[in-house]
């Protein structure tokens, strides 16, 4: 029988702080083992990848972590940063493409107090959130080309200045960037500095998409079947499933997979799942039917619903978790109601469901 694994390396330092060699750990994948940052995979461009985030993490290098959307940048973000000499230290997140585009300066570099209209007290910046550790900025190819020059000018100098403010702070932070776009083409355009673009990506790393990388579905699926609440009620997933999961090309990537498992443990009522749960054809063939227009009316639809009922409802649990694509924190925004408030909503629902 088959066993899946976590790859680990943790950097052994000298006295002066440099990197001696390498401890590294293999650990199975199991329900009594789980870690949120876990990288999970043994396939060769998995395991090309993690070669990669361990020579890059006990580093100061700043890395530039690109790939399609869902592929678990932010997770890879977090490997660095827990297998580097900051992990003690803060790790902070910024998402370019989630914050409107004019709040982007005053959530990196802070605001002082009536710094602009709504500015009603002072706020240090996620650069100085960061300090001592590692700032993730994710979908920087989202940054507007006007911050870009400051974002460079901080990098550079390891300086910030809030907005509105005048004093400039040390800050000593490592900058790791994400992006799905191609930046070479848009420096070419014109709609990304260069300067920037060679300062940020000192270390490229290319994460695979799950079709790239497509024998590690089964131990994916089987850990995130192993992560639900209640993981000790669930079967170990069936050759029937595992071989529809393998026919799914995931253009959500590992994103959408996460959430294929979670809703198919939802609608599991004994515990077994089954192809009818897994729902990829029908949430996928109704979302390419539609132009980009429609979905996003659909998606207004849903979230106009749901404001007006207290608690959702199952149905609209899904289909909000469908026009996320799988994203909880989207899924949770649609639906009016914070992401842990979500988790909750799944969780009694699957109580339901059992009879618990």
């Amino acid at each position: 029988q088959e066993e899946f694994v976590q790859l680990r390396a943790t950097p052994i330092y000298s006295e002066d702080g440099e990197v001696l060699y390498m401890g590294e750990t293999i650990l199975p994948v199991s329900p009594t083992a789980q870690d949120d940052n876990a990288l999970v995979g043994r396939s060769r461009p998995w395991l090309h990848l993690l070669g990669l985030l361990q020579r890059a993490a006990p580093t100061e290098a700043t890395v530039m972590l690109l790939g399609e959307s869902g592929v678990g940048k932010e997770r890879a973000a977090e490997y660095l940063h827990q297998f580097s000499k900051r992990s003690a230290g803060p790790f902070m997140v910024l998402d370019c493409g989630a914050v409107n585009a004019n709040l982007i300066e005053s959530e990196l570099f802070g605001h002082e107090k009536s710094a602009f209209t709504g500015a009603h007290k002072q706020k240090k910046g996620l650069f100085e959130a960061a300090n001592g550790g590692t700032l993730f900025i994710d979908e920087i190819g989202e940054m507007p080309i006007a911050l870009q020059t400051r974002l460079l000018r901080v990098l550079e100098s390891s300086k910030v200045r809030r907005v509105g403010g005048t004093d400039y702070f040390d800050i000593n932070v490592r900058v790791i960037a994400a992006t799905n776009r191609k930046l070479e083409d848009m420096v070419e355009e014109g709609n990304f500095r260069s300067d920037l673009y060679y300062r940020l990506a000192a270390f490229p790393v290319h994460i695979p998409s799950l079709r790239e990388h497509r024998d590690d579905i089964p131990a994916l699926a089987e850990y995130f079947l192993s992560s639900m609440p209640d993981a000790d009620k669930f079967l170990p997933l069936s050759p029937e499933i595992i071989q529809s999961l393998l026919s799914y090309d995931y253009p959500g990537n590992v994103r959408e997979l996460r959430n294929i498992i979670e809703r198919a443990a939802i609608l599991a009522d004994d515990g077994v799942l089954r192809s009818e749960h897994l729902m990829i054809g029908k949430i996928r063939s109704g979302n390419n039917a539609q132009s980009a227009d429609s979905e996003q009316d659909t998606a207004d639809a849903v979230h106009i619903e749901l404001l007006s009922r207290k608690r959702p409802g199952e149905e609209q649990i899904m289909s909000a978790l469908a026009n996320a694509g799988g994203h909880r924190g989207k899924a949770a925004k649609l639906l009016g109601i914070g992401e842990r408030s979500l988790y909750r909503y799944i969780n009694d629902l699957k109580k339901k469901r059992t009879g618990d």
